[in-house]
């Protein structure tokens, strides 16, 4: 007998829950949206040239960069180096950096005598990097340049006869939109 009751209410219990349901059921509305998000673009490019200046060595534009032939201790080459802005407003940061194959043996450093003119009105250094002043905005390139020349001191020795010099400029960029801090370096927290 105690089995049928307990039977019994478990039955009046589904009811009542399969009633409830139903009437939630019945007043449920149901609907969809369709939400769209667009993320903001940063993209930057690197420009070279090579522009003819008196007393510099002018190099050749390739689809590598700027090639120079037979370039001598104490001579300039002509390297103008600008950044681009093909997206959204940003803030900029350059490392430049300099290799020679094969590596000189007199324990010289490359980098103190491969040496860009880079300017300094409107281009920071801190750490590795050069920061860019001023937010970059849409479609406008950077000015002052980076650099407009590179001196080759006189002070290199035999060991960079034959060698070949790579200098490499590596370019990042942060939107900044939601990013609106002081300075560049801020920007990157540094």
């Amino acid at each position: 007998m105690k089995a049928k009751k307990r039977l019994l209410l478990l039955l009046v219990l589904v009811a009542v829950l399969a009633a409830v349901s139903a009437m939630y059921a019945y007043d449920t509305v149901e609907g969809r949206t369709r939400n769209v998000i667009t993320t903001g673009k940063v993209e930057i490019s690197i420009n070279e040239t090579s522009p003819d200046k008196a007393g510099m060595i002018t190099g050749t534009v390739t689809a590598q960069g700027i090639e120079f032939d037979n370039i001598l201790p104490g001579q300039t080459a002509s390297k103008l180096v600008t950044i681009r802005n093909d997206a959204e407003p940003c803030w900029l940061r350059v490392r430049v950096g300099v290799s020679v194959e094969p590596k000189p043996d007199d324990g010289s450093d490359p980098a103190e005598l491969i040496v860009p003119n880079i300017n300094g009105n409107k281009w920071t250094k801190n750490g590795d990097y050069y920061y860019y002043d001023d937010v970059l905005n849409t479609g406008d390139v950077t000015e002052p340049a980076l650099f407009d020349s590179v001196l080759f001191a006189p002070e290199m020795g035999n060991a960079y006869a034959g060698s070949t010099v790579k200098l490499t400029v590596e370019a990042e960029a942060i939107q900044y939109k939601n990013n609106e801090v002081a300075s560049a370096t801020q920007a990157w927290g540094d």
